[in-house]
């Protein structure tokens, strides 16, 4: 448990945090129980106290925290496919700080929630979190997407994958798709720029066997900042030889 003279946030910023947290739910017409805000508070309190040892997140301010992690997270159900998703099995790709998977187990205890994190540092981080937060269905996976992606224990196993934050469309779809079972989707959390990303991965996403099915346009519920979704249904089996070795997705995008 963190102690007083550790603590990255005081009583004044943590007030704050749910105040901001919660009118952003409420615009967005988002119910959730005091039980789930006290979970977001504490995930975010120790986000912070995290990030004096391990790099997740430049942003320091509670606002903005509340704002540009948790409610950007749980923006997926402003999505109408999504608002009503049923029991699933979630692999967020290069989740990082554990958004937004992590972020989603709180609110959807019945959905089974992969993070998968190359870095060791970070996934050391969320194993901690996990056991302070009020969520079992989650599991943190060390590795990169590229070799994940071939493991029989992941690949198209599962109904939604997430990625945020991660790289530009044509390379994250790469990472994100072939995890992805034929029925299920892909979700790319991204900035304004989202449309002209998913023009540029048009031809990737077909070589790997999905389409798009939506790309739907959201303003953060407190400052307003443009935030693109992009949905994207996998049709089709993705061919064996992806994604191609680590590194490579990066270096030679299929778009």
């Amino acid at each position: 448990m963190a102690t007083r003279e550790n603590e990255a946030w005081g009583p004044q910023e943590t007030a704050r945090f749910v105040t901001a947290f919660t009118n952003g739910c409420r615009i967005w017409g988002i119910e959730v129980t005091p039980e789930v805000v006290a979970a977001y508070c504490l995930y975010a309190e120790e986000l912070m106290i995290a990030n004096q040892t391990v790099n997740l997140t430049a942003i320091h301010d509670p606002v903005e925290v509340a704002e540009k992690h948790f409610l950007d997270a749980i923006s997926l159900f402003m999505v109408p496919v999504m608002a009503d998703f049923p029991v699933a099995q979630l692999a967020d790709v290069g989740t990082g700080a554990g958004l937004p998977g992590l972020a989603l187990a709180l609110c959807r205890g019945r959905w089974q929630v992969t993070l998968i994190e190359s870095l060791a540092k970070r996934c050391a981080f969320l194993r901690q979190i996990q056991e302070k937060l009020p969520v079992d269905n989650v599991r943190v996976v060390t590795g990169r997407a590229e070799t994940l992606g071939h493991d029989a224990d992941y690949r198209e196993n599962f109904d939604l994958v997430t990625a945020r934050a991660v790289a530009r469309l044509p390379v994250l779809v790469e990472y994100g798709l072939p995890f992805v079972k034929c029925g299920g989707f892909f979700l790319a959390f991204k900035g304004p720029g989202g449309e002209q990303e998913a023009r540029e991965a048009k031809r990737a996403i077909t070589v790997l066997g999905g389409r798009t099915e939506m790309i739907w346009d959201v303003r953060l519920p407190l400052s307003g900042d443009p935030r693109c979704l992009i949905l994207i249904r996998k049709e089709n089996p993705t061919p064996a030889g992806y994604p191609r070795r680590p590194g490579l997705p990066a270096k030679r995008p299929l778009g």
